[in-house]
Order: structure tokens, then C-alpha cells, then sequence
């Protein structure tokens, strides 16, 4: 556990820094086509400025976001942001893995636990029954959206 702890530190820590490089690389010789569309008032711009107003916080903070995490260093590293305050990223990572590590080595603590207490065919029945109440679920809000699609157009054509 301590070791695969240690690989996931590092993984993210070395991934964080040369998507921060990158971003440097790519500030100091942008291509053409991109160096257009970085306006102040467009959503690259708007990023660059959220980064560089707040800095070290949204890098910690952007390490616990599902997709904010791949493209956040790359940001990062084109919007000019100091190193120093990109640093937040390595007690991140640090926080991160840690904590993904432990969650998983007690969750499946907790799932053999159970699978020796109910045996694993309760625990496929309600693997089963979830599976049933999520296809359920979504097949009700399909279900909504297209009644609520149809009474749009109705509304609308009969409007003169």
C-alpha cells in the first residue's frame, strides 16, 4: 500500500509539472491560430484570469475536479503563473493520492467484509437490483424530456 501510495504521488506530481512546462513552452511560442483565440474576453482568456487571480488555491483545488485535473497544469503553466504558486499542485497530488489510496484499500476492506458476512450471491441480487432502479431511473427522465419536448411544439404550432 505504501509503495503504490508512493507511485500515485509521484505519477501525479510528475504529470502536473510537465503539463506546467508545456503550458510554459507553448506561452513563450504559441501557434498562430491559438495566440488568436487567447482574447481577454474569451474562455481562454477568462481561465487565465481566474488563474492568475487565485492562484495556488485553484490548483489545489482543480486536483479534485475530475476533468479540471488534466488540462489545469497546462493552464497553469500558459496563463504566466509563478512556479512558486504552481507548488500547490505537489501538496495536492499529495492529498489526492493518499486519500484514493486509502479510500480504495478501505472500501475493499469494507466489500470483502460484506462479501463474507452475506455470501456473494446477495451481493449480486443487489448489485441486480441496483442496476434495475438505475435503468428505471433514467428510462423515467427520457420518458419527461420527450413529453416535455412535445408540448413545446404543440404550444408553438398552435400559437398563430
Amino acid at each position: 500500500m505504501l509503495l503504490l501510495a508512493t507511485l500515485v504521488v509521484a505519477g501525479g506530481v510528475t504529470g502536473d509539472n510537465l503539463g506546467y512546462a508545456l503550458g510554459r513552452r507553448c506561452k513563450r511560442r504559441p501557434h498562430a491560430r491559438l495566440a488568436r483565440r487567447i482574447r481577454p474576453g474569451s474562455g481562454i482568456g477568462r481561465a487565465q484570469d481566474f488563474l492568475l487571480r487565485h492562484g495556488g488555491m485553484a490548483v489545489l483545488a482543480g486536483r479534485f475536479i475530475g476533468f479540471v485535473r488534466t488540462f489545469l497544469p497546462f493552464a497553469a503553466g500558459a496563463s504566466g503563473m509563478p512556479y512558486r504558486r504552481f507548488f500547490f499542485s505537489t501538496l495536492a497530488s499529495l492529498v489526492w493520492g493518499i486519500g484514493n489510496v486509502l479510500l480504495g484499500y478501505f472500501a475493499g476492506a469494507a466489500v470483502t467484509e460484506l462479501l463474507h458476512s452475506v455470501g456473494p450471491i446477495a451481493v449480486a441480487g443487489l448489485a441486480a437490483a441496483g442496476a434495475v432502479i438505475l435503468v428505471v431511473v433514467r428510462l423515467h427522465r427520457r420518458r419527461r424530456r420527450a413529453v416535455r419536448g412535445r408540448s413545446t411544439v404543440v404550444a408553438s404550432a398552435g400559437a398563430p
